[in-house]
């Protein structure tokens, strides 16, 4: 429990300590001594972190390794909760889930939204499944699991940058939702491969609306109530970054599907890659530029300039977990 406490407020944007002004602080806020923990024994927890070939990130959170303390902790768990934002790796996870035989609803139900869906894979055979995968939408779906899942389960976010996840966010909606599937019947001229909208179509229908999986992200997902919720529940919980799904996978096919250790590869998907319809975007000048260079030149002010951050709560302790992610040779870290 101290360790989760001090992790979450050195999270704090205006509290970001080292561990030993950390303690001082939850010291402060919980009373420390009621808990009869002393600083000698909060030593001590450390160094047994250590003993176990985990290091520490600066917050106190704990770097993982795949091959070792990770297996371990899939191990251990009874069930395995995978949970990510849009744009996130998470249609290669859960093709894995539906592949490795230990999943639940077909893919793409994204089950752990819905409690009405969570209770048809509960009664759908005598054992539920042991590995559930799925998208989150809101942030009230990851506060559920934190408050009513047992301590012998392990729930899994898979973490990507905001502002990389948002852009990628952009070019699936655009090419995949509306190029080739016309799902929001966005005005734009189809001519072959080519697919052409207007920059104002772009911005004021897609963009500034945050259409679709443009809003699937942090800003609803890992929210001030969230990071309350991970400090009231203390969740068996770990962060892993999403270009890290391969080794995440491998540990879980040791763990519940053998056959699918070595075929990883099989389950890899990018939809985008996949898409021979090139986006185009026609900007003032009448000049059609295409997508991913008109997202290039705009994305470092696109945010900012259309205030589509406002929402966003605790971002701070976002960007610390980030640095404590990053700062794992693994990425991948337990709080």
């Amino acid at each position: 429990f101290l360790s989760a406490l001090t992790v979450l407020l050195c999270w704090d944007v205006n509290t970001r300590l080292t561990l030993n002004e950390s303690l001082d602080r939850i010291n402060e806020v919980t009373d420390i001594n009621r808990l009869h923990l002393t600083s000698d024994a909060t030593s001590d927890v450390a160094e047994r972190v250590n003993s176990h070939g985990d290091s520490l990130t600066r917050s106190g959170a704990k770097c993982l390794t795949f091959e070792e303390s990770f297996d371990d902790l899939v191990a251990s768990s009874s069930t395995v909760l995978i949970t990510m934002p849009a744009k996130a790796a998470g249609s290669s996870i859960k093709k894995f889930i539906q592949r490795c035989g230990a999943g639940g609803l077909p893919l793409g139900s994204n089950q752990l939204n819905d409690q009405a869906k969570t209770e048809k894979v509960f009664s759908a055979q005598l054992e539920p499944p042991k590995i559930i995968a799925s998208h989150l939408n809101h942030e009230n779906s990851f506060i559920d699991m934190f408050q009513n899942t047992p301590r012998r389960s392990l729930i899994l976010y898979v973490h990507r940058n905001e502002h990389d996840r948002f852009i990628s966010a952009i070019k699936y909606v655009v090419v995949t939702g509306n190029c080739d599937k016309h799902i929001d019947n966005i005005e734009m001229t189809i001519d072959g491969p080519r697919c052409v909208l207007d920059e104002s179509t772009l911005l004021n229908k897609v963009i500034k609306p945050k259409l679709h999986e443009l809003r699937m992200g942090p800003s609803s997902i890992l929210t001030c109530d969230v990071y309350r919720a991970m400090e009231d529940n203390f969740p068996r919980l770990v962060f892993v970054h999403y270009k890290k799904v391969d080794e995440l996978m491998t540990v879980l096919a040791k763990n519940y599907c053998p056959h699918m250790v070595n075929r990883i590869h099989e389950v890899r998907e990018n939809i985008a890659d996949e898409k021979e319809i090139k986006a185009f975007v026609t900007v003032e000048s009448g000049e059609e530029i295409e997508l991913g260079e008109w997202l290039e030149a705009k994305r470092d002010l696109l945010e900012f300039t259309f205030r589509l951050r406002n929402e966003m709560t605790c971002q701070g302790k976002t960007r610390s977990m980030e640095d404590d992610l990053l700062g794992c040779e693994d990425e991948i870290l337990q709080i």
